[in-house]
This record gives structure tokens, sequence and C-alpha cells, in this order.
């Protein structure tokens, strides 16, 4: 007595879908989700001068310091990608916009640019990874 791949078995295992959490068309779908927001959010803090910033300084000294690691990390990413794998990187590379986002927060009530512009450098040096 043989099972037909549509029944379910006796086990009670479901029947097998398309859309699987791990079939690489949902994989891909993630990823692209994932990258999308984060990008967009580095873009509205961006564009808004640092998350509305009365004096945009800190906003420009981050991005400079930001773009400064884009030239050194985004071509040494693939090799630390190989080396870490994609889960350590893909979290990496997104858990730092949250503290990009933090650090604009901190210059809200602080005013010191340091942070900014050191969150700056560490987002770019993980986004190279993602």
């Amino acid at each position: 007595m043989g099972f037909r791949e549509d029944e379910e078995s006796v086990v009670g295992l479901p029947k097998k879908s398309i859309f699987r959490y791990n079939s690489p068309l949902v994989q891909v779908c993630l990823i692209v989700l994932v990258c999308f927001y984060c990008l967009c959010m580095f873009n509205a803090l961006s564009e808004m001068g640092g998350g509305g910033q009365v004096d945009a300084a800190a906003a420009n000294n981050a991005n400079t310091a930001l773009y400064t690691t884009f030239a050194i990390f985004d071509v040494l990413g693939g090799g630390i990608y190989n080396i870490l794998g994609p889960r350590f990187t893909l979290f990496a590379g997104c858990s730092t916009y949250v503290l990009y986002t933090g650090s604009f927060l901190y210059y809200n009530h602080y005013r010191h640019q340091g942070f900014a512009i050191v969150t700056g450098a560490i987002l770019e040096i993980e986004v190279g990874l993602l």
C-alpha cells in the first residue's frame, strides 16, 4: 500500500507547497524587501537633512564618513561575506540602520556630532557586507 504524493502521510505532515519559507523564490523576495526598506529609511534620513534637523551639519559629516568607508568596505564585502556567511552579514547590515537613526535622535538632544559621524562609518561598513 503506497501513498500518492498529493495525499497527507500517516505521520501528519502537510502537503508540499510552492510557497514555503525555504524556497528560493520566497528567500529572494524577503531579501528584496529587507534591502528596499533599509535603503528607503536611509534615503528618508538623508533627504530630510538627518531626520529633520535644524542644522544639517551632523548629517553632512555622517555622510562624509559613510562615503569614505564606502570605497573600502564595498570592495572587501564579498570576501567578508564568504567568511562570515549570509545570516550574520544580513543581520549586521540591517541592524546598523537603527543605530544610525538613533544617532540623529541623540544629536537632537545633546548636539554632539561625534556619535552621528561614527555611526555613519559603522553603517557603511555593515552595508558593504549587506
